[in-house]
């Protein structure tokens, strides 16, 4: 087949895609009626005794319009009293093999006669819409099968079959007969009508007796055949075994005769003509029914034209048929090869590029003939012209620009008109090189050349806004609305802009300028912002020239109803009356009166800051802002609250002695009786045993001393709880609260506050901020307290019980580990918390605390913090290893009693260095463990956070970090920095502890790299060395090594390192030395050494090498290994 294509002159990129360019199919009527199609049984023919065999054919009776077959299946009923007493079986009916007509997929293949007196011939799967078989409109149609009935005994003599087909409306246990066409690409079912659209054309007697002429049988086949083809045969529906069939032309015979089968019988082929057969057996000739006419059909031939050479996006095409043939034909149009349009000569469609069409003719006689292929091409309609520019540009004045725009589909010459300022510049080229003035709008437009049809006369692009600069932009001032009770939403401005100038709107959060909120340009009139949530925020302009910022800021915010609630005194007798007092978070200017909150009840009655009350034991009091506005919960927290403890002067008390055991229910552990719910409970610190409670008990108050500790919060009954820290020198702390409600610092410091200082540490910034008396304690965080004289830390409250959740953080943006990811927590509980009992999640292993000199750390098995044990009340340090912030939780179950001995298991292969001046000291610890890494592990090692200036720090090293806990694997020979430094200078002392068992054969050596000695710590663990502020931080070397060159009677020992021969001379006589190469060249020697280190030659290669020292006294000979 050859395809046609309508080529464009110029081939361009299509970039609309129209989802509706096919037209529509015009519908094929579903048949109403019997005459659109017809299924015939005909055929009938009694084969032998007990064989009869009959043929199906579906015809289409509506040359008009195109049936399509998808599928077809067939009920078909019949005549049981044919079978003659013998039973009816499943497979007595089977398919003919060859006789369908219809394409290999879509024959029959399955037939069976289970049901009594019906016959089941079951369809195939549809093949698809285009895919389906074209029904001729030529009678009889397509064979769809030959079915042949095989009885047990022969059939019953002079009985008829009475074949009739079931209605495509019958229901089990019938088999419906159904036929289903393609219609508009759907699979539908037609009506099946028997005797209407689905007849039995025959209908014979069966087993005619014997001694008869032949039986007459009809002539079928032959019929048109297409020009080109070849004939169809002519044959007999049957033949009767003795009889001789002779073939008559135009009623000559043609001296063709065939012997009876018991079966159909063809003459093959023949020339155009009408032919009749006879039949001739002993008792004469029959002359067989009908007749059939062989004769040749004409095929047409097709050619399809479009109407226009060039199609434009969203127009039509239609195409035209010409059709040469004398009759009438069929038209089936195809649109990319599926089925489309109507039986008509012209097919009209949405013209899409890329499409194909062709058409398909079909004669009455079904001689068929297909035109080309036409391939639709279709032209865009549309150019563009655009700049990629949508802001202003700002330029200094005198600067040149040059604009390209993008262009898009305008051919090969297009041409452009360039405008500024709506006036027409000289210039024909699709740039544009000039000087801009102070503001200037530029915009081009374009006229496509002649040869790219579909298109419009020109095109204007979008318009770039030009603005020039002698000068920053000036400065206009901020305004807003703002201090509002209960706002949300805001209004904020500026008083005027410069046309062209870029604004930046930016939104200040604790002293850092956060990303751009929202830029805008100038347009000469004031600037206003609705709807703005609470911030400070700040405008910004900017120009070719410079930035400059706008007068002022716009600091949105709700009126602060917030409120600090302070008392005159407590921890006080029944009957005192106390006065509270409010401070708010406004000036001193703004008068504000309350609602005062007495355990959780209030009313409308609004007072001054001061209230006088008389509370009772447990009272909880705080204060909601009445006027100027009502305290606002939307946008600030509660106010703190404050747990009043009043006791009765003189009381009941029982004081803990824990002589006995750890049990409150004990009488024996305490000096007055179990407390009951009038008596206060006392728990003083230095007692052997600390209660711990595990079921309920009650008391009127609980007071624990200093250095008392008590678990089982959750279980206690008192309406009020007293817990003293004290501070005895004037140093840094780390504390937390043990209570809730949280307190304020001034409640806990209710004396000596002028020489008590309080601060948190900040992550994001990795700083110190100081507070003040009226900020709380948070739960489980910590806080660095620094006291110029002792004083007592006093937390009234009731005691936490249960697990204590705060959030960590790793906003640091600093990059640095001494910043990023450090949190401050702090143990919540009246007793110690065991670390390792804690979940470390989001967090390195290490935990951190300060002891006053120096932070001690413990990371789960090794460390200067004893077991991990952290005291009550004390902060403690961690780091975040996950980004921003995580909840993380101090569960209740890591609680314990400081004084009880804790039996962890000591690791082996463990080294602990302390260093010790004239009045502090430091320590470090090596863990030798085979399954760590040279590198730095969050899971094992824990970081060097240094001390107090005047104190001694020692660390070793993994990563450039330096670890006061240092896990990583064992080597032999292998060396280990250890660093040190000091804010003094001075002599101090080394010791170093090693662990019993340590790595059995192997001595410890440590190197003094400033003053060149070397100290085997094996032997002795103490050394003593000088320091200066000077020296270097990487100050010591840790050798690890096989003592192979050591003699039992430890006269003479030695030690190679770096070209340095380190040699321990206990005879108190020089020494004779010699080095000999493998091959026993001596290669250096000294004599009369009496030094600790005997230096190695420069050129010596590396390798092993034999060392010989002796004298009267002694002789050692071992190898040494250069690197």
């Amino acid at each position: 087949m050859r395809s046609r294509f309508l080529y464009p002159l110029l081939i361009i990129l299509q970039i609309f895609v129209h989802t509706g360019m096919y037209a529509a199919v015009s519908q094929i009527s579903i048949p109403g009626n019997t005459a659109d199609f017809l299924i015939t049984i005909s055929n009938v023919t009694q084969t032998a005794g007990n064989v009869l065999q009959f043929d199906i054919y579906l015809e289409d009776t509506d040359p008009s319009q195109t049936m399509e077959l998808a599928s077809i299946q067939f009920g078909i009923n019949f005549n049981t009293q044919i079978l003659n007493g013998a039973p009816q079986t499943v497979n007595m009916t089977s398919i003919v093999p060859g006789s369908s007509q219809l394409p290999v997929g879509m024959q029959p293949m399955s037939v069976n006669s289970a049901n009594t007196g019906q016959i089941r011939v079951a369809g195939r799967i549809p093949p698809g819409p285009g895919n389906g078989f074209i029904v001729p409109t030529l009678s009889p149609g397509v064979r769809i099968t030959t079915l042949r009935i095989t009885n047990q005994v022969n059939f019953a003599e002079g009985t008829t079959p009475d074949f009739t087909f079931s209605p495509s409306t019958a229901i089990s246990p019938n088999y419906a007969t159904r036929v289903a066409i393609y219609l508009n690409g759907l699979n539908t079912q037609l009506p099946v009508v028997p005797g209407s659209n689905a007849i039995v054309a025959e209908n014979p007697v069966l087993n005619i007796g014997s001694g008869q002429l032949p039986h007459a049988y009809e002539v079928t086949g032959g019929g048109f055949y297409c020009e080109g083809e070849q004939s169809s045969p002519v044959t007999l529906a049957f033949s009767q075994l003795g009889v001789v069939y002779e073939l008559f032309r135009d009623n000559v015979t043609t001296n063709l005769t065939l012997s009876g089968t018991g079966y159909l019988i063809s003459f093959g082929s023949q020339p155009d003509g009408t032919y009749t057969i006879t039949g001739t057996n002993e008792y004469g000739t029959t002359l067989m029914t009908g007749s059939t006419t062989v004769a040749e059909a004409s095929r047409p031939t097709v050619s399809i034209t479009a109407d226009q050479d060039s199609l434009c996006h969203g127009s039509y095409a239609t195409f035209t048929a010409d059709v040469t043939f004398s009759g009438v034909v069929t038209y089936h149009w195809f649109r990319n090869n599926a089925p489309t349009g109507t039986n008509s000569p012209t097919l009209t469609l949405w013209a899409v590029d890329g499409d194909d069409v062709w058409l398909r003719v079909t004669s009455a006689q079904g001689c068929s003939a297909v035109s080309d292929t036409i391939g639709l091409r279709v032209f865009i309609n549309y150019a563009d012209i655009a700049f990629d520019i949508y802001d202003p540009i700002q330029l200094v004045a005198g600067e040149e620009i040059t604009l390209a725009p993008y262009i898009y589909n305008a051919g090969l010459n297009p041409s452009f008109e360039w405008f500024v300022n709506d006036v027409l510049v000289p210039g024909n080229d699709c740039q544009l090189t000039y000087t801009p003035g102070p503001a200037d709008e530029v915009y081009v437009r374009m006229i496509p050349s002649g040869e790219v049809p579909c298109l419009q006369d020109a095109y204007y692009s979008n318009t770039v806004r030009i603005y020039t600069c002698t000068s920053p932009p000036q400065a206009f001032d901020v305004w807003a609305e703002t201090n509002t009770c209960g706002g949300e939403m805001f209004s904020f401005g500026l008083s005027d802009t410069e046309q062209g100038i870029h604004y930046f709107i930016f939104a200040r959060f604790e002293d850092e300028m956060n990303n751009t909120c929202w830029d805008f340009y100038g347009t000469g009139e004031p600037n206003e912002e609705y709807g703005v949530q609470s911030g400070d925020y700040y405008y910004m302009a900017v120009n070719a020239c410079d930035t400059t910022w706008m007068n002022g800021h716009a600091d949105l915010y709700p009126f602060d109803t917030r409120a600090t609630v302070s008392v005159s005194d407590n921890n006080i007798c029944n009957g005192e009356e106390v006065v509270f007092n409010a401070k708010s978070n406004q000036p001193e200017s703004v008068a504000c009166t309350y609602n005062w909150v007495i355990n959780g009840n209030w009313e409308w009655n609004p007072k001054p800051g001061d209230f006088n009350y008389t509370p009772f034991n447990g009272d909880i009091i705080t204060v909601l802002m009445a006027t100027p506005c009502q305290h606002d919960d939307l946008h600030f927290p509660d106010n703190n609250r404050i747990l009043m403890m009043v006791n009765d002067c003189p009381g009941v008390s029982t004081t803990w002695n824990g002589n006995l055991s750890e049990n409150w229910h004990e009488q024996s552990n305490w000096d007055n009786g179990i407390p009951g719910t009038s008596a206060t409970a006392i728990i003083p610190g230095g007692k052997p045993n600390y209660p711990t409670l595990t079921n309920t008990a009650r008391c009127k108050s609980i007071i624990i001393e200093n250095g008392g500790s008590f678990i089982g919060g959750e279980y206690l009954e008192a309406q009020s709880a007293l817990v003293k820290c004290n501070f005895s020198d004037a140093e840094y702390h780390f504390l937390s609260s043990p209570v809730y409600p949280n307190p304020v610092f001034g409640e806990v410091f209710p004396t000596g506050q002028n020489t008590t200082w309080a601060r948190k540490y900040k992550e994001r910034y990795g700083e110190w901020i100081n507070l003040t008396k009226y900020d709380q304690f948070e739960k489980a965080k910590g806080y660095s307290m620094q006291l110029t004289q002792p004083n007592m830390a006093q937390f009234i409250g009731k005691l936490n019980g249960v697990n204590a959740n705060t959030t960590i953080e790793n906003y640091n943006t600093s990059g640095l580990d001494d910043r990023a990811g450090w949190n401050l927590l702090g143990n919540p509980f009246p007793s110690a918390i065991d670390w390792d009992l804690v979940p470390h999640i989001n967090i390195e292993n290490a935990v951190y605390v300060w002891d006053g000199i120096q932070y001690i750390s413990w990371n789960g098995s090794v460390g200067a913090l004893t077991n991990g044990i952290i005291p009550p009340m004390n902060g403690f340090f961690v780091k975040m290893t996950a980004n921003y912030w995580n909840s993380f939780t101090i569960p209740a179950v890591a609680r314990v009693h400081g004084n009880t001995p804790f039996y962890k298991e000591h690791p082996s292969d463990l080294l602990e260095f302390r260093v010790t001046g004239d009045k502090y000291s430091d320590v470090t610890f090596l863990h030798f463990r085979g399954d760590a890494t040279p590198a730095f592990d969050p899971e094992s090692d824990a970081r060097k956070l240094a001390g107090i200036e005047e104190a001694p720090q020692l660390f070793s090293y993994a990563e450039e970090k330096e670890l006061s806990i240092n896990v990583k694997p064992f080597n032999a020979d292998e060396t280990t920095v250890i660093g040190f430094r000091c804010g003094i200078e001075g002599q101090f002392r080394m010791n170093v502890n090693i662990s019993p068992g340590f790595s059995t054969g192997t001595d410890v050596l440590m190197e003094d790299q400033v003053l060149g000695t070397l100290h085997n710590v094996s032997q002795n663990p103490e050394f003593s060395f000088s320091y200066k502020m000077s020296d270097p931080e990487p100050r010591f070397r840790l050798i690890l090594t096989a003592n192979s060159n050591h003699r039992p009677n430890g006269l003479i020992s030695i030690f190679c390192s770096d070209r340095k021969l380190y040699v321990e001379n206990k005879t108190g006589l020089p020494l004779q030395i010699n080095l000999y190469d493998p091959s026993g060249k001596l290669v250096s020697n000294g004599n009369n050494f009496n030094d600790d280190v005997f230096m190695l030659p420069s050129h010596l290669s590396a390798g092993v090498y034999i060392v010989q020292c002796y004298n009267i006294a002694a002789n050692l000979n071992g190898k040494i290994i250069l690197r």
